[in-house]
């Protein structure tokens, strides 16, 4: 089935890997990215290793080693008087694992994917108005009333997918109740707080906060969640660094200290999507966040849309049957593993956000317990999911 001519709809980094994956087992493959090319975001993302190892089979693991940071450590300390509750390296979190757990910057990375991918095949300041199917084909139209044929059309256009909305089923993202503020700066900026190459998870009541190294540690990124409503209708015209330290006045001086020194904070609602009872609709079908649109609370959600990624592209290049068939290969594999880790993100935002004084001194407490026992152990868990590989 190699010779198929696909449109991926959104060239964000679900899509440019997607299309990557379905290039490298020969599909003829065109972006259409709604934005116009510009100065993206910098912030930080995650990558681990079952999302890395799809990267490395993708040729891009030299690139992608200059401007990722491997951190050493995995620390959660307390809100209030920063005490290191739990401590886990991640060379003996990911000790039979072939990939390393990678933070980038996601201005970085999208750069390295475009590259690969080659820009004159991406089009971008344009977006998908209409899609037909006839005599087998799919006719897309855009909203500058181009028009292109192909044999699948593939929706990466994130959690408030169009495609989605029109063609499978309306399933708006639902608001978490979580509010979160972002930023990032060179560590320059920051050398008297002698920041580790860690993970730094700070956990506390209703809130956490987490700090990691990005751009081969040359920057710091930050990271808020809090449970606060009142939030939702925070304007973007609004102070969010003011908003920011607002939040987190009452906690230990460091991440305080990293809020004061950003000067490009912003903040959003957190929202997810219900899980979609089919992924795919005769030649159309979801990927990354438009068919899941999972909370971020296990740090899988680029890591999930790069899996889709290659199996999807596997399951289409090596299924002899139909289309239909293929694509229904693609959405019984991924559907199961989607749910448990959904189930997973889920649990975690409640327990990093309890409200009260005593779950949160239980929290803590059990997190103190796997530390120092040899009894009670998480990584089957962390097994399960960054042993996964798509690629075998």
């Amino acid at each position: 089935m190699s010779n198929l001519n696909i449109i991926v709809v959104g060239g964000g980094l679900a899509g440019l890997t997607a299309s990557l994956a379905l290039q490298s087992f020969g599909f003829d493959v065109t972006i259409l990215e709604s934005k116009k090319k510009k100065e993206e975001i910098h912030a930080g993302v995650q990558i681990s290793p079952n999302a890395t190892v799809v990267l490395n089979k993708l040729g891009l693991k030299s690139n992608i080693d200059k401007i990722a940071n491997v951190p050493q450590n995995l620390q959660i300390r307390n809100w209030e008087n920063g005490e290191t509750i739990f401590n886990q390296s991640f060379k003996s979190m990911l000790e039979s694992k072939s990939s390393s757990y990678l933070l980038i910057n996601r201005y970085d990375l999208l750069n390295i994917l475009r590259k690969k991918f080659g820009e004159k095949r991406i089009i971008y300041g344009d977006e998908c108005k209409k899609i037909n199917l006839k005599n087998n084909k799919v006719t897309l139209t855009t909203k500058n009333k181009k028009v292109f044929t192909a044999d699948l059309v593939i929706a990466a256009d994130g959690m408030n997918s169009s495609i989605r909305d029109k063609y499978f089923i309306k399933s708006p993202p639902i608001f978490s109740g979580i509010f979160c503020f972002r930023g990032s700066f060179p560590i320059s900026r920051i050398k008297k707080l002698k920041i580790k190459n860690n993970v730094m998870v700070w956990l506390g009541p209703n809130k956490h906060f987490v700090n990691y190294l990005i751009s081969s540690g040359k920057k710091i990124n930050i990271v808020g969640f809090l449970q606060n409503k009142k939030l939702l209708n925070a304007s973007y015209k609004e102070n969010m660094k003011k908003l920011f330290y607002r939040e987190f006045t009452n906690w230990h001086m460091t991440p305080k200290s990293l809020i004061n020194s950003s000067d490009n904070i912003i903040g959003y609602p957190i929202y997810f999507c219900k899980p979609l009872p089919f992924w795919f609709k005769e030649k159309i079908v979801l990927l990354g966040d438009a068919a899941h649109g999972i909370l971020p609370f296990q740090a899988q959600g680029l890591s999930q849309s790069i899996e889709d990624s290659y199996v999807l592209a596997k399951c289409l290049a090596f299924n002899t049957g139909s289309l239909s068939v293929a694509l229904k290969d693609y959405e019984i594999k991924r559907k199961n593993r989607l749910k448990i880790i959904e189930k997973i993100s889920f649990n975690n935002k409640k327990i990093f956000h309890f409200k009260s004084s005593i779950l949160t001194y239980i929290r803590d407490f059990i997190l103190k317990k796997i530390q120092n026992s040899s009894k009670i152990s998480i990584k089957g868990m962390q097994n399960w999911i960054y042993g996964y590989d798509a690629t075998k």
